[in-house]
């Protein structure tokens, strides 16, 4: 373009969440060498706050609304910076509530790609989720303790986390949105559909049975003698420090006890130890396992991005994997005498928790009921391979929220993904009645949620 008062500086600016910015320049006034004099710029006096404008960039247009004008002094002229947005961002921030999404309405709880669908529902505008180049897992970012996998024997095993869908899975969401393949929209990479994309939502983290056989693989793949660099890495929410005296203390019905005085740091060869402080065998522990050669995906925050090496076992799993005969125990004790300690309450001391460890030949009894397993700590992981590392992902695989719609009731609940099977000795209604083929082990089909007036 040879017209002197031409816009310069152009900058169009694409963000990973699909949205852009448009900043130019343009001058009030230009020189005429025709004329020999300065002269108006009539496209500056065009564009005003609020103003339309399309760019062709591609092979594709663009359409925004300019939010911001400044000028500045420049020889005999002012030069003009204008920044605009995209177009749709502002009309449909101008399109008013047509939808409330409020916990009163029980509605605001959903995927995003639903909401996406819903919000856009009889407006001009689509959502596109095969260019949702992200990923939806639900998770928490955590420090990661090394745990020497001699702890476990020398090996360790688990269930991986498959992110994979199978084939008759993409067949159905391919017939459903006419592909199987998520398009970053600005590389033009295809990949495979996965779990954790919103294309995929029919499946996420759906565990539940159907036709005989579960529609989610997510956490069906055991590996024995997974490949590792000798560690595991545990988020440390799924672990905690043991604390405590490691024999049972000898006190009488005045005493007290009082954790923060008489606790200390157990030990083990020197070493810090660590347990789960559940008593629930269902319990989810998840961890890395990173093999000697594996290729790590960071974010800019030192974060863990691949999914490659993510597993988990269950406490179960834990305590029989776990090797050597150490137990952190679960118990209440009486302690020390209140007056020393300067209770606020000398006359009535309360029980509080606390903890020890004990060897299995101790005594002969069943711990998994009071207590776990111990491995050794050896500080947190801080690099692999020559990789900087801050935090790994903890996912959220054991459960969700939904809301439970039926004639008498309308709440969210937390549904647990688990099988019946898992709680036949916890929950049981001889009313409950189904059809041939529709029932578990136990003759019983049913979800456990957070209500007990639910589906």
């Amino acid at each position: 373009m040879s017209y002197p008062g031409k816009a310069t500086n152009i900058v169009l600016e694409r963000e990973i969440k699909g949205t852009n910015t448009l900043t130019f320049q343009l001058p009030d006034r230009y020189f005429d060498s025709l004329k020999g004099e300065y002269v108006r710029n009539e496209f500056a006096d065009l564009i005003t706050p609020e103003t339309k404008l399309k760019l062709f960039y591609k092979d594709r247009w663009f359409e925004f609304f300019v939010k911001k004008v400044e000028d500045k002094k420049q020889f005999k002229s002012y030069m003009k910076s204008f920044t605009c947005t995209d177009a749709f961002i502002d009309e449909l921030s101008r399109n008013g509530y047509g939808i409330t999404y409020d916990t009163d309405l029980y509605n605001n709880v959903e995927e995003i790609g639903t909401f996406t669908e819903e919000t856009l529902e009889d407006s001009i505008w689509q959502y596109h989720p095969e260019n949702n180049w992200g990923d939806f897992t639900e998770y928490k970012e955590e420090k990661l303790y090394r745990i020497p996998v001699s702890c476990f024997g020398g090996h360790i095993s688990g269930y991986k986390l498959n992110f994979e869908l199978t084939k008759e899975q993409r067949e159905e969401i391919a017939e459903k949105t006419g592909t199987d393949c998520i398009i970053n929209p600005f590389t033009k990479d295809e990949r495979p559909v996965e779990l954790s994309d919103d294309l995929s939502r029919g499946f996420f983290w759906d565990e539940y049975v159907d036709k005989g056989e579960p529609r989610n693989p997510l956490t069906k793949d055991f590996h024995e003698n997974i490949p590792n660099d000798g560690y595991i890495y545990v988020p440390y929410s799924c672990l905690g420090f043991c604390y405590g005296s490691k024999t049972p203390p000898d006190f009488d019905e005045e005493l007290k006890y009082d954790r923060a005085a008489t606790e200390t740091a157990i030990e083990i060869d020197g070493k810090l130890i660590l347990a789960p402080q559940s008593n629930d065998p269902r319990t989810i522990i998840q961890f890395y396992a990173i093999p000697k050669t594996g290729m790590l995906e960071l974010d800019d925050g030192g974060v863990i991005m691949n999914k490659d090496y993510s597993f988990f076992m269950t406490l179960a799993n834990w305590n029989q994997a776990v090797a050597g005969n150490n137990w952190y125990i679960f118990e209440d004790t009486r302690l020390v005498h209140a007056e020393v300690l300067g209770s606020a309450d000398v006359a009535a001391p309360a029980i509080s928790h606390t903890f020890r460890y004990l060897k299995e030949d101790e005594e002969n009894n069943s711990f998994e009921s009071l207590g776990n397993k111990c491995v050794t700590y050896d500080g947190y992981l801080t690099d692999v391979n020559e990789n900087y590392i801050v935090k790994g992902k903890k996912f959220s695989i054991t459960d969700r929220t939904e809301i439970n719609i039926s004639e008498d009731i309308d709440q969210y609940i937390t549904v647990y993904n688990c099988h019946a099977d898992d709680f036949v000795a916890e929950y049981t209604n001889d009313d409950w009645e189904y059809e041939e083929g529709e029932k578990t082990s136990d003759g019983k089909q049913y979800r456990v949620c957070s209500k007990l007036e639910t589906r």
